[in-house]
């Protein structure tokens, strides 16, 4: 009977020294918290410490200074700011004959990433209905750019001649 009631007296919680309300680990008579606390103290002192030290100790000689430079006989060159134009102008009036790349330009239909472009006008952007030159009145000649660069990439090819005997 001694035995359990000093085992019970041993095992009973013990409050954290600090007064905090947790109970100690008991190991330090301080809760977890509380430690980490105090260890975080003591690790700052010494940083501390370990700094005033060496702010106090001289520095080695080292290499000496190099005697300053004389100044250039010629300024150094300041450049010119650059002329700037007041921001508020150009952003307050969009250029208006630019179309929307996101809309139809003969529908205003909203097209996205689906419209085609065209070679009479590589800023516009047609839908599905008016993708066709036919469609929307195209001032592009196919006919022509087409025969150019066959032309171009079709050399004309001749057999040599024949010496005739």
């Amino acid at each position: 009977m001694e035995n359990r009631d000093q085992v019970d007296a041993h095992a009973a919680p013990t409050l954290c020294g600090n007064g905090c309300g947790f109970y100690s680990n008991g190991l330090h008579g301080l809760c977890s918290k509380c430690f980490r606390e105090k260890q975080a103290d003591q690790q700052q002192k010494q940083a501390a410490s370990t700094a005033v030290a060496q702010a106090l100790t001289p520095p080695a000689p080292s290499q000496p200074a190099p005697a300053p430079q004389p100044a250039p006989s010629q300024p150094a060159a300041v450049p010119e700011p650059a002329p700037t134009q007041p921001e508020a102008s150009s952003s307050a009036a969009p250029a208006p004959s630019k179309p929307s790349p996101t809309r139809c330009l003969m529908c205003n239909k909203k097209v996205g990433l689906t419209g085609f472009q065209c070679k009479c006008n590589p800023d516009a952007v047609f839908c599905g209905a008016h993708r066709y030159a036919e469609a929307h009145c195209c001032t592009f000649d196919y006919k022509t750019a087409q025969r150019q660069q066959l032309a171009a990439n079709n050399p004309l090819v001749q057999a040599s001649k024949l010496e005739k005997i």
